[in-house]
């Protein structure tokens, strides 16, 4: 299985790397502080994708950038504008506005508008922090179990 991590920050995407790695999970990264070029970059990894059995089983997606408030969903808006949503299987979105004791500030509400309209379940909304690294790659076991969910159930698997 082979991931493909999106973040602003180089210590997160690394360490989150590195612990799939412990975990026999691949990842690719792209680390930048400015959401415009870490969407051109995710773009560019995503556009070589050429064929189904290639794609990436799960994009985790940090929402949160240095330059930019939710520049993680406008890179997945520029994902979804260029036709590559067929590139990943499953969303998996990090977010620093997770809540604690049981309370959802306004940040996290929108993060869960984002998630329902582009089709991920809730267990996949996960804190950014270190300590979730585990967390997420018992997320992706589970998606695993899933693996047999075509990539077309998105209706986006088309090529350029």
């Amino acid at each position: 299985m082979k991931v493909l991590i999106i973040d602003d920050e180089q210590f997160i995407a690394d360490s989150l790397k590195q612990s799939l790695a412990t975990q026999g999970i691949d990842a690719v990264t792209v680390v930048d502080s400015h959401y415009i070029e870490a969407g051109k970059k995710a773009c560019s990894v995503l556009r070589q994708i050429h064929h189904a059995d290639d794609a990436f089983h799960a994009l985790i997606l940090d929402i949160h950038f240095q330059d930019h408030f939710i520049g993680g969903l406008k890179i997945y808006s520029k994902i979804l504008t260029e036709g590559l949503r067929g590139r990943f299987r499953h969303l998996i979105i990090s977010t620093k506005y997770f809540p604690t004791g049981g309370v959802k500030g306004d940040a996290f509400r929108a993060i869960e508008i984002f998630r329902e309209l582009s089709f991920a379940p809730p267990q996949n909304v996960l804190p950014k922090d270190s300590k979730t690294h585990n967390k997420i790659a018992e997320r992706l076991r589970e998606l695993i179990k899933e693996v047999n969910t075509p990539i077309g159930t998105y209706g986006m698997w088309h090529f350029h």
